[in-house]
Order: C-alpha cells, then sequence, then structure tokens
C-alpha cells in the first residue's frame, strides 16, 4: 500500500517553533496561532481560485501576528528559520521502519515546497524511506482540496483505495477521504475529533499505532 505523510505536525514536531519564541521574549503559543493562520492563508486562497505557496503564506501570516500583537520585528527571521529546521515527532522514525518493513511504498505530500519538505527529511535521516516527495504546487491547489490527493496516487500509479493517508490534522483526513483514500487519523495534537460525527477511517492516539492499525485493518480486508 501506498502510505501519504503530511511533514509540519505529523511527521516533524511544532517543538523547535514553541522554543524560538520564548527565545525571542514572545509566547510560545504564536507557534500554533502562527501555523493555523498560514493554514487559513493558503486554503483561502484556493477556496477564491488562487494559489499562494506556503511559504510566502508563511511570511505573510507571521508578520501579520507579529505586528498586530506588537510583537519584536526581529523574530520573524528566526521564527521563519525554525519552521524549516523542525525536529522529528520522537516516534516517527519507528512508525516509518515499521511501515517499510511491512512492504509499504512512503510518500510525503506537502503544502509546501518539495525543496523545504526534502530538507526537513534530510536533516532527520528519513529520505532512505521514502519514494516520492510530492507538493502541492504542482497543481497549484493547498491540501485539503481534492487535487493534491489525486496527483499524488496518479502519479503513485496506484488507486486511491490502495493507498493510506496518515495526519494528524481532522481536515486533511477528510480531504482524503473525499477522493477515496484510506485515512488514518493521528489524534496527538488535536485529541478529538473536529468534525462532526466520527472519522472516516482508523484513529490512533500517535505514530506509534499506526503500522499496528493498518496492518489490523488489511488482515481484517482479506477475510
Amino acid at each position: 500500500m501506498v502510505i501519504i505523510f503530511d511533514t509540519l505536525g505529523t511527521l516533524f514536531s511544532f517543538k523547535s517553533i514553541r522554543n524560538e519564541c520564548r527565545m525571542q521574549g514572545i509566547p510560545e503559543e504564536t507557534a500554533e496561532v502562527w501555523l493555523s493562520a498560514m493554514s487559513q492563508t493558503s486554503m483561502a486562497a484556493t477556496l477564491y481560485g488562487r494559489y499562494i505557496p506556503l511559504d510566502d503564506a508563511a511570511e505573510a501570516s507571521l508578520n501579520r501576528i507579529i505586528e498586530a500583537k506588537g510583537m519584536p520585528g526581529t523574530a520573524v527571521i528566526p521564527l521563519l528559520n525554525a519552521l524549516h529546521t523542525a525536529k522529528p515527532q520522537e516516534n516517527a522514525r519507528e512508525c516509518l521502519r515499521t511501515l517499510r518493513t511491512d512492504g509499504h511504498r512512503l510518500v510525503i505530500l506537502a503544502n509546501s515546497s518539495i525543496q523545504a519538505a526534502y530538507s526537513l527529511l534530510e536533516k532527520a535521516g528519513f529520505t532512505y524511506l521514502f519514494d516520492h516527495i510530492f507538493s502541492c504546487d504542482a497543481v497549484t491547489a493547498c491540501k485539503p482540496h481534492p487535487a493534491p490527493y489525486r496527483m499524488a496516487v496518479d502519479r503513485m500509479g496506484t488507486a486511491p483505495a490502495d493507498a493510506c493517508l496518515v495526519s494528524v490534522y481532522g481536515w486533511e483526513v477528510m480531504g482524503a477521504d473525499t477522493v477515496g483514500l484510506n485515512t488514518i487519523w493521528v489524534a496527538e495534537i488535536e485529541k478529538r475529533w473536529p468534525f462532526p460525527g466520527h472519522p472516516p477511517g482508523i484513529a490512533v492516539a500517535n505514530l506509534s499505532d499506526v503500522p499496528g492499525a493498518l496492518a489490523r485493518q488489511l488482515t481484517a480486508a482479506i477475510r
């Protein structure tokens, strides 16, 4: 099966951004506010028919927050650097290695550029674990628009039913489900499913649970 991962939040932690906020003398929760704002900017642009690359959305939203909150402008560059040097989640390596050992093909589908995603994987020593890196830049529409998910499965030469998205974001899970992908929602960040009803696929507590949950689902499917 093709397993599709997001980068920031899912495989990579926000801790370095929170730490940089603290070092710059601004509230740590600014990290989450910023990350939410950059996603909102990218998604809104896709909805009104324009594409804004995530790097541009990140800088624009950070500058807005810094100015609106009266924070020091000198924090902008260090925080942007922290975004591009995020460290992996503690259980990410174990999860990825187990999935590879189980015979799955792993890919990244990022709202960021391919270069930014590759840089994170390279610094973490994860590049050898992945078959491909895909970016929403290729379809000029950010997730959860259906186009990025369709592009990923098409380029991997597989049907949506033979692919699975893993993400900590409910909105991303819903986007993937819309085009027929299997999904695994990792509840580590949102804790509670953010939409009415229940997650459309599997829900797990953290990345360590992903390989086992997927194996059980595949075993049940062939019985």
